[in-house]
């Protein structure tokens, strides 16, 4: 999410932002994670927030194969 790049900018002294920005920021960057986290409280083990999983279209034939032989 660009809001926390944008909180790291101004933790590290490389953006001066208005405080009234870096609350909203941050409130949005929390609610953000909170729904995240809501919704993949199903998937089992910890997913740690910036996650980036690469899946290639060989990747979903291969998991779409495995479920329909469950």
């Amino acid at each position: 999410m660009i809001g926390r790049r944008l909180l790291e900018a101004h933790e590290r002294a490389l953006w001066d932002a208005d405080p009234d920005v870096l609350e909203g920021l941050r409130a949005a960057y929390l609610e953000m994670e909170g729904w995240i986290e809501d919704r993949m409280g199903d998937a089992g083990g910890d997913v740690p927030s910036g996650v980036v999983r690469v899946v290639t279209v060989g990747d979903v034939k291969t998991l779409r194969g495995a479920r329909e032989k469950e």
